[in-house]
């Protein structure tokens, strides 16, 4: 901010401002800086218009944010504005919302744990079913303890966590092959643990949970709906935008 308030924006604006009458700069910027405009802001003091000269003399506006800055006030100004938006109706609204509508729903998903006994060097595979089925009798007696036999078996990824992957979807969850997702979800929600042998080594699963698909309506992801058409809507207005830019300067000579 300066020193009487005005933001740093509109120093910004004005820099902008004079970029088109600055010629390029020379091996001595400051050669141009009695033919750059010293307008202001309105009700810029002596001391932000000499400022001004000085950033402008400098070259500042070549300066990479204050160009990007440039090109977002132009879009804003010939695109983004909404004086040259068309009414969405509700038709338009309605087609969007069916185009999309596998993006609004929430798919199905189970709460999953697991401890994983992994094959490894040292161990036989006898020793190691045998040390699968001693845990997995320990979860089955006692599933409050899961956490804990994870904490001290596991070798997954999840193990600091006490086994608990969370909520999961069919897609799956870093970390955890997809032959482990695949398992759990033709697991019954709420039943014991399970034990079962993957190319891996052993793995005892635990689906305590589960929610339900959700396929919101219409009417509930509205205003989603809205923004996603306005998007869609700026940026088609955008690329028109732009191309014609393009075949102006196709035609300039």
């Amino acid at each position: 901010m300066h020193a009487n308030g005005l933001p740093l924006l509109g120093f910004t604006l004005v820099l902008m401002a004079g970029a088109a009458s600055c010629t390029p700069c020379s091996e001595d910027p400051r050669a141009h800086s009695d033919s750059v405009p010293v307008t202001a802001w309105d009700g810029a003091n002596d001391d932000e218009s000499l400022l001004y000269r000085e950033a402008v003399a400098q070259g500042l506006q070549k300066h990479p944010d204050i160009q990007r800055l440039m090109v977002d006030l132009l879009l804003q100004q010939e695109v983004y504005d909404s004086s040259g938006a068309k009414p969405i109706d509700e038709n338009a609204l309605r087609a969007v919302f069916e185009e999309q509508r596998e993006s609004f729903s929430t798919p199905a998903r189970i709460q999953l744990r697991r401890i994983f006994l992994k094959t490894r060097e040292g161990i036989t595979k006898e020793d190691l079913e045998a040390q699968a089925r001693k845990v997995h009798r320990e979860t089955v007696a006692n599933p409050d303890a899961f956490g804990e036999l994870a904490r001290t078996h596991s070798h997954g990824p999840y193990a600091k966590q006490g086994g608990e992957i969370g909520f999961v979807t069919t897609d799956g969850v870093g970390g955890v092959n997809k032959e482990i997702i695949e398992t759990a979800f033709a697991l019954s929600v709420g039943e014991p643990p399970s034990l079962s042998q993957s190319s891996d080594g052993w793995d005892i699963l635990w689906v305590p949970a589960s929610r339900e698909r959700i396929d919101p309506t219409f009417e509930e992801v509205r205003f989603t709906v809205l923004r996603r058409a306005r998007s869609q809507d700026q940026g088609s207005r955008r690329n028109a935008y732009i191309q014609g830019l393009k075949t102006r300067a196709t035609l300039q000579p």
